[in-house]
């Protein structure tokens, strides 16, 4: 199946694209869509309607990776508005994160300290699985982790994380920005309380498309605190004015105003992966990614990797010279990223061996020789 994705990503031509952990790259139906409603736009003939049936499509593939009811998605423009929305009424107690955490899944829960709530940082040394469920032992109202960390790759034990908060009613949020649409999410397996991940890195989408997944049972016990026409469940009557306000009964009472052309960019995306099917992904991204780690350690950079405790689509590469590293592969056609952990690769379903020989013959030379 993903070797007849070619044509769908034929823009990247002879580039080994590995960024996707910071932007992935939108099918060509994708970039058509949106070049199309671009048109209709200039034209005068765009129909916004069209374009929010459009987002709404997305909710349903959505669910289908996650293996939920499309109504117990939400549509939302970023990580922060589905944290942020948790944090503001969340039941007494302290909030558990990890300092490690990309800044959406730490500022909103930070920012509550202003109103007295205690929020335990955890520093980096350790199993950070092990440690924020020992923690959730002692006590807490919700902790908030990622499942797979963008700064270094490290793949959380999700079941272990929720098993353990569960049984000490604490509730856990995971932001799946770097897992979602490349790792298997299923939340019947996990039984996560909240999901929330942006659209545009794994889901081949643009920025300003995100998705708020929330356990059928809590979804009436928190209210849509930046409520909008889009939460009403009389949007669907077409009711844009005056009141009442009667948010809808899932959900989608956490929905967000729309950003149209955002929306239309990630339905091809998203339904392309949904294809492909998630299984198939996990195993391509794995196996490319394990193939990339052995290469590293034949050639001596095995103490140079970061460390997961499961496999995990990204990998980090520690040399004095990242910057220097970085650009000498985008010399040889091998884009990456660099953070302060190392070199970043990331992969995904446009990658491929080829790629990743390419990748490991620029570190064989004896610039990076370890």
């Amino acid at each position: 199946m993903l070797g007849s994705l070619g044509r769908e990503f034929a823009a990247l031509g002879r580039l080994a694209y590995f960024d996707t952990p910071t932007q992935g790259v939108p099918t060509s139906g994708g970039t058509e869509a949106l070049r199309e409603a671009i048109r209709s736009w200039e034209s005068g003939d765009a129909d916004w309607k069209a374009w929010e049936v459009e987002a709404n499509a997305t909710r349903a593939a959505v669910a289908a990776l996650l293996g939920c009811a499309s109504s117990d998605v939400a549509l939302i423009p970023s990580v922060v508005a589905a944290a942020a929305t948790v944090a503001a009424q969340l039941s007494p107690g302290r909030v558990i994160v990890a300092d490690r955490e990309y800044r959406s899944n730490l500022l909103p829960w930070l920012a509550q300290r202003r109103f007295g709530r205690e929020v335990t940082v955890l520093g980096d040394e350790g199993n950070l699985s092990e440690r924020i469920a020992e923690e959730a032992t002692r006590g807490a109202a919700l902790v908030a982790i990622s499942s797979v960390q963008s700064a270094d790759g490290a793949r959380a034990d999700l079941r272990r994380v929720v098993s353990t908060a569960h049984e000490n009613g604490v509730l856990v949020f995971i932001d799946a920005s770097q897992s979602m649409g490349v790792l298997e999410t299923a939340v019947e397996d996990v039984q996560p309380d909240f999901v929330a991940a942006v659209g545009y890195k794994w889901l081949l989408g643009a920025r300003g498309a995100g998705y708020f997944y929330v356990r059928p049972e809590l979804q009436q016990s928190y209210w849509p605190i930046m409520a909008g026409p889009m939460s009403a469940a009389d949007v669907l009557e077409g009711k844009y004015y005056g009141e009442p306000y009667t948010p809808f009964d899932d959900a989608r009472r956490f929905d967000q105003p729309l950003a149209w052309l955002t929306w239309v960019a990630a339905r091809p995306g998203l339904e392309t992966l949904v294809r492909v099917g998630i299984g198939e992904l996990e195993r391509h991204a794995l196996d490319l990614s394990s193939r990339f780690r052995a290469a590293c350690a034949a050639m001596g950079f095995e103490e140079n990797l970061s460390a997961t405790e499961l496999p995990s689509p990204i990998v980090v590469l520690s040399v004095p010279d990242a910057t220097g590293l970085h650009r000498d592969l985008l010399r040889h056609g091998v884009k990456t990223s660099v953070r302060p952990t190392g070199v970043r690769f990331g992969f995904h379903l446009y990658n491929d061996d080829a790629q990743v020989d390419t990748a490991w013959e620029v570190l064989a030379k004896d610039r990076w020789a370890a």
